[in-house]
């Protein structure tokens, strides 16, 4: 876990099992996927932070940033997009995901997937 506030990323680790990283750098290059959960405008802060690890994989969370600013600050790295909403707190919720990939294709495939595991 990584996060401005070390104390933070310290109660994250112990209530879910975890390491705390000392850097976004150390947190990629240890990790399989990066969830990118800070304000939209630190996203180019945070990536130059992550690039020279090149991560592996990033989650974005972000709110009102699409997924191509995301790709923007971490090219050649997979993207995914999530955005949670206020009944997912108390597991009452869903989360849709945007494709890895942005063709249309393959979205409808992604879609058409979801909607018959779901319904």
């Amino acid at each position: 876990f990584r996060d401005v506030d070390r104390e933070r990323s310290e109660a994250l680790a112990q209530e879910v099992g975890g390491a705390v990283a000392e850097s976004a750098r150390e947190l990629a290059e240890q990790s399989d996927l990066v969830v990118l959960a800070v304000k939209p405008a630190a996203l180019e802060e945070v990536a130059r932070e992550l690039s020279p690890a090149e991560p592996r994989a990033v989650l974005s969370i972000l709110a009102a940033t699409p997924l191509d600013r995301v790709r923007e600050g971490l090219p050649g790295v997979p993207a995914m997009r999530v955005m949670p909403n206020q009944p997912v707190e108390v597991r009452r919720g869903v989360l849709r995901r945007s494709s890895l990939s942005v063709s249309s294709s393959s979205w409808r495939r992604s879609a058409s997937s979801s909607r018959s595991r779901s319904g």
